[in-house]
């Protein structure tokens, strides 16, 4: 894998990272009232990058959000007897998924000869300033 390949997938990562925090952000803040904002301040998104040919994306979330994506079940009394009903915050599965397949999408299909001679040009620029 070449260095422009590299460099397009950690920008693909930083971009979906960012963006993953941002919609995950406002998903949490319109669906949760609460005091300490742990939820929102103790996440981060970085990406990692052991060696040239390869990229991770780490993202990192309180432990405690994604329980409250499952579903609660309680028992309310009603005309025909016990009503089960469930609540749920839309807060981690969706937005996990939705950016895993958003990544894969534009890994696929977004790496143009356009985009390859950007980066080219953005790299050239950093050795002769450098």
């Amino acid at each position: 894998m070449s260095t422009i390949q590299t460099q397009f997938i950690k920008e693909i990562l930083q971009s979906e990272g960012k963006r993953f925090l941002r919609n995950q952000g406002m998903a949490i803040r319109k669906e949760l009232k609460f005091k300490t904002k742990r939820l929102l301040q103790d996440r981060t998104a970085t990406v990692l990058s052991s060696a040239e040919s390869d990229a991770v994306l780490s993202i990192k979330t309180p432990h405690y959000g994604r329980l409250l994506d499952l579903r609660k079940k309680s028992s309310k009394p009603g005309k025909a007897g016990a009503r089960t009903t469930s609540k749920s915050y839309r807060i981690h599965n969706r937005f996990v998924m939705g950016h895993y397949y958003a990544i894969g999408f534009r890994l696929m299909f977004d790496f143009t000869d356009e985009v390859r001679n950007d980066i080219v040009k953005r790299f050239k620029g950093r050795l002769s300033n450098g």
